[in-house]
């Protein structure tokens, strides 16, 4: 990355401010950001300095690249096949609900945006095991049912065995 490159993304993300939690999950009984609260603020700051920011799914992993209007310079380099989110599901509607979260959590992530720190919280914790027939579990198939849904997001509440993640994603 250029010195110019760094100096327009770092006065970017200084720019960009708390963005509101305005969304309930109902699962995790936490709030959060919404995805289309994120990017109105994000993406006005970038184009203020004027970078462009894309989500693109490269051999199946999701990377946010920065583009400098100016001199075209892209940030990180797309060939490294090194970076990136893995993208595991395979269904349409679950795979466009997983570049979704993982969309929102590289936008906050690599712009530093604040936001409640949920997920890292329950990371610490050692997690009870998902069994399917449970209030939890059916709690769990209710929401991967959203757009927010996702395996990955229940895994971060339960311990889950790979037979109930089969049960899950079937269910």
């Amino acid at each position: 990355m250029t010195k110019e490159f760094a100096k327009k993304l770092g006065k970017a993300i200084n720019s960009i401010g708390v963005i509101t939690r305005d969304k309930k999950n109902p699962f995790y009984k936490s709030n959060y950001a919404d995805i289309n609260s994120i990017l109105p603020n994000v993406k006005e700051e970038l184009q203020k300095v004027g970078i462009t920011c894309m989500a693109i799914v490269q051999n199946n992993s999701l990377i946010n690249v920065f583009i400098d209007q100016d001199t075209g310079e892209v940030f990180p380099n797309i060939k490294d096949n090194t970076i990136g989110l893995d993208i595991k599901t395979e269904k349409a509607q679950d795979r466009g609900s997983e570049i979704t979260y993982y969309r929102r959590y590289l936008l906050c992530s690599n712009l530093l945006v604040e936001q409640a720190d949920d997920d890292g919280n329950q990371a610490t914790k050692k997690l009870p095991e998902l069994k399917e027939g449970t209030p939890e579990f059916e709690g769990a198939v209710k929401w991967l049912k959203t757009a927010e849904g996702s395996i990955e997001g229940v895994q971060t509440k339960y311990y889950i065995t790979p037979k109930v993640i089969n049960m899950l994603k079937t269910a």
